[in-house]
C-alpha cells in the first residue's frame, strides 16, 4: 500500500486493556489510527462501577500514545441494560472521514449500529470483534433473535477479529466466512508484568506476611469482581473441601455483590487463612500475583478474563473452569494449568489439591504457562489488524 491505512476504531469507553493495543497500532508505519469513545467513564474522574461495587479511576494513562475523540453520548444512564450509549456524532464522523475502514468493538450498544449505517452509508468496510463466547443453555427467544441479527451482520463484514479459538468459533457459527476471521489476542502488556514478576518475587514471603498469611503456605488466588458469573463461592467450598489436607492459604483480590456472602461463609464455617482485600487498580495488581502460587478462576462465563494473562506472566500455574473462553487454547489442560467443569467444586478442590501436594509440577506448569502467554502479544495483534487491511479489495 502507497499510503497509510486510515482506521477507526469504535468503543464503549477507555478500557485498560486495550489502550496498549492502540498505540501499537499508532507505532505501525502503514497504520493511522483514531479511536471513538462513546463514554468517558473512569479516566478524567471516579465513577460508580456497580459490578465492583465501587467508585473507579483507573490509574493507567488510557489516553496516552494514540489519537481519540470523545463522542457527545446523549444516553443518560450508560451502564444500564438497554442501549447504554447512544452518540449520533459517530453517523457523520465515519461518513465525512473516509476511512479504509472501521473497527466497531461490540454490537449490543446503540452506537455500534449507528456505526454500522454510517459505514454502509460511506461504503467502508467494518471489522467486528468482541469478547463474547457460546453459551450451552440460552432461551429460545434469545437464540431466534441472535440468529436474525447476527447472521446477516456476520456475513456482510470484511474481517471478524476474535481474542481466542472459542469467540472465533462464535462468531463462525453465526455466519461469519472462517477465512475472514482474524486472531487479535485477548493480551495485557506482557513485558511489563514479567519485569514486575522478575522485581518482586524475592520479596513472595514479604508480601505474604503484608496480606496477613503464612508465607510459606501455597496461596491459591482469585482476582476479578465478586459476582456470581465468576462463581467465587465456588472456589471458597472447594477451598474448604481441601479440609484437612496440608495447609493453604485463599485470597480473594476484588470487590461485588457477593463479597458479604463469602465474609458470611468464612466465619460460618470459621476458615482460617481467607483474605479479601478489596478492589485493587491496575498498578497494584503486581504485588498479588506475586505473593500467589496458584491461580484460580472458576467462572461459569468468562470469555477472555486477563486477570488470567496476568497471572501467567507471574509464571503461575492456573486452574480455570471450562466456562473461560480461553481455556483450550491460552491454558493447555495438564501443560499449563488445569480446567475443569463449571460448578463441580469437589472436582476443583482436587485440581487444588493435585497442585497443592506437587511443588514440582507447580513451577514446571508455571514455566510453561508464562511461555504460553509470551505468544498472546499487542504485536501479534496489530500484524492480524495490518492483514485484515491488506486483504480488502483494492489494497
Amino acid at each position: 500500500m502507497k499510503n497509510k491505512c486510515r482506521l477507526a476504531v469504535l468503543v464503549t469507553h477507555p478500557i485498560q486493556y486495550y489502550y496498549r493495543l492502540y498505540r501499537e497500532l499508532e507505532r505501525h508505519p502503514e497504520i493511522e489510527p483514531i479511536v471513538f469513545y462513546c463514554w468517558k467513564g473512569g479516566v478524567e474522574k471516579p465513577h460508580y462501577d456497580p459490578t465492583f461495587k465501587s467508585r473507579i479511576k483507573w490509574d493507567l494513562p488510557l489516553l496516552e500514545g494514540y489519537r481519540y475523540r470523545f463522542l457527545r453520548n446523549l444516553y443518560p444512564r450508560p451502564f444500564r441494560p438497554a442501549g447504554r450509549f447512544l452518540n449520533p456524532g459517530i453517523v457523520p464522523a465515519l461518513i465525512a472521514g473516509r476511512y479504509d475502514a472501521v473497527f466497531v468493538w461490540g454490537y449490543d450498544y446503540l452506537t455500534a449500529w449507528l456505526a454500522f449505517l454510517a459505514a454502509a452509508v460511506s461504503r467502508t468496510p467494518v471489522f467486528l470483534g468482541g469478547s463474547v463466547i457460546s453459551r450451552t443453555h440460552r432461551p429460545l427467544l434469545t437464540r431466534v433473535l441472535k440468529k436474525g441479527v447476527l447472521h446477516p451482520l456476520c456475513g456482510r463484514v470484511s474481517a471478524i477479529f476474535s481474542e481466542c479459538g472459542r469467540n472465533a468459533g462464535y462468531y463462525v457459527s453465526h455466519g461469519a466466512d472462517p477465512e475472514k476471521v482474524f486472531w487479535v489476542p485477548a493480551a495485557v502488556d506482557n513485558d511489563y508484568f514479567q519485569e514486575q514478576a522478575r522485581l518482586l518475587g524475592p520479596r513472595k514471603e514479604e508480601l505474604k506476611r503484608d496480606l496477613g498469611i503464612p508465607p510459606l503456605r501455597p496461596a491459591f488466588l482469585f482476582v476479578g469482581r465478586l459476582d456470581p458469573r465468576k462463581r467465587v463461592i465456588d472456589l471458597l467450598e472447594a477451598y474448604r473441601g481441601l479440609g484437612d489436607h496440608p495447609a493453604a492459604s485463599l485470597v480473594f483480590v476484588g470487590e461485588g455483590e457477593q463479597r458479604r456472602d463469602l465474609e458470611r461463609l468464612i466465619d460460618r464455617y470459621r476458615l482460617p487463612n481467607v483474605v479479601i482485600t478489596g478492589f485493587k487498580n491496575q498498578t497494584e495488581l503486581p504485588r498479588y500475583f506475586a505473593a500467589g502460587d496458584v491461580f484460580v478462576l472458576p467462572s461459569e462465563y468468562d470469555p477472555s478474563p486477563r486477570a488470567l494473562n496476568e497471572a501467567m506472566n507471574f509464571a503461575l500455574p492456573v486452574i480455570v473452569s471450562d466456562g473461560v473462553g480461553t481455556a483450550g487454547d491460552l491454558v493447555v489442560d495438564g501443560e499449563n494449568g488445569l480446567i475443569f467443569p463449571v460448578g463441580d467444586t469437589g472436582i476443583l478442590s482436587d485440581r487444588m489439591r493435585r497442585l497443592l501436594d506437587s511443588p514440582g509440577l507447580r513451577q514446571d506448569m508455571g514455566v510453561r504457562a508464562r511461555e504460553r502467554v509470551s505468544e498472546w502479544s499487542y504485536r501479534k495483534g496489530v500484524e492480524e489488524i495490518f492483514r485484515a487491511l491488506r486483504s480488502l479489495p483494492g489494497s
